[in-house]
C-alpha cells in the first residue's frame, strides 16, 4: 500500500502583512512509507541539473527570476519520470503525480479579527495559523481521497519548527472531532532535506506574488492546473 504525502510551507507571515499564503504539494508514493525526504528527489535533481546556477535548495525567494520561471514550466512535466510517486492515482482528476492545494488570507485583517473576539495575545495569532492549516489540508476529508484504494496512510510534513503547536492542535482537533479515516501522521522538518517541502514553496511563492501585484501571470494558469480537485 501507499502513503499519501501533504507537503506545506507558506509564503509572507502568517500574522501581519499585507497577504500571506500557505500551499501544500500532494503526492501518492509507496517510496519508504517511514519517511518522506526521498520522495520527490529525482524530480528535484533534474529541477536543478538544468540550472545554471548553483542552488541547494529550489526557494521561489532564492531563485533567479528566470530560473524560478522555467522551474515552475516544468516542474509537472519532470515529475512523470519520477519514480518516487505515482502517476494517475486515482485520488485526483489529473494523471499528473503531483496536486496543489493553497489558503490565502489578508493577515492584519484576520488576526484583528480573531482579536475582537478572544482578546489580544499569541492564541490570536496562532489561531490564524491553525485555520490556514486546516484549510489547505481540506481534501483530505473528501470521500474519494479517504475511499481510495491505493493508500493506506496519510503523511503531512511541515516545514520547520514554526509548526509545532499548529501541527500539535490539528491532532487534538482529529481525535476531539471523532476522525476515524486513513491514520494520519504530521511531522515537522528540514525543508533542506525534503524536496516537496520545497516544491510547495515555489507553489506559495508564484501564488502569493500574483496575488499581490499580479506577477507571474504567464504562469499562473500552470498551476491552478495543478489544483486538486474530485475525480
Amino acid at each position: 500500500m501507499a502513503t499519501l504525502h501533504v507537503f506545506i510551507d507558506e509564503s509572507g507571515q502568517h500574522h501581519k502583512g499585507e497577504h500571506y499564503t500557505l500551499a501544500a504539494c500532494w503526492a501518492v508514493s509507496n517510496y519508504d512509507n517511514n519517511n518522506s525526504d526521498g520522495v520527490l528527489d529525482p524530480t528535484k535533481q533534474r529541477l536543478l541539473s538544468q540550472i545554471d546556477h548553483n542552488y541547494s535548495e529550489l526557494k521561489g525567494q532564492r531563485l533567479d527570476h528566470g530560473d524560478y520561471q522555467w522551474v515552475i514550466s516544468n516542474i509537472e512535466s519532470l515529475s512523470y519520470k519520477d519514480n518516487t510517486v505515482f502517476t494517475s492515482p486515482s485520488l485526483w482528476r489529473s494523471a499528473s503525480p503531483i496536486q496543489a492545494s493553497f489558503h490565502d488570507l489578508q493577515p492584519d485583517v484576520a488576526v484583528a479579527s480573531i482579536q475582537s473576539l478572544v482578546g489580544k495575545g499569541r492564541d490570536s495569532k496562532n489561531s490564524v495559523h491553525l485555520l490556514a492549516l486546516v484549510s489547505v489540508l481540506s481534501p483530505i476529508f473528501k470521500p474519494h481521497i479517504q475511499s481510495a484504494a491505493e493508500i493506506d496512510n496519510i503523511r503531512i510534513t511541515l516545514d520547520g519548527n514554526i509548526w509545532t503547536q499548529a501541527a500539535g492542535a490539528f491532532e487534538s482537533g482529529l481525535k476531539s472531532a471523532g476522525y476515524s479515516g486513513h491514520p494520519i501522521t504530521v511531522v515537522t522538518a528540514d525543508s533542506k532535506q525534503y524536496p516537496g517541502i520545497q516544491f510547495a514553496d515555489l507553489f506559495a511563492y508564484v501564488w502569493r506574488q500574483n496575488k499581490i501585484d499580479g506577477q507571474y501571470s504567464d504562469l499562473i494558469k500552470q498551476v491552478e492546473s495543478l489544483i486538486i480537485n474530485r475525480p
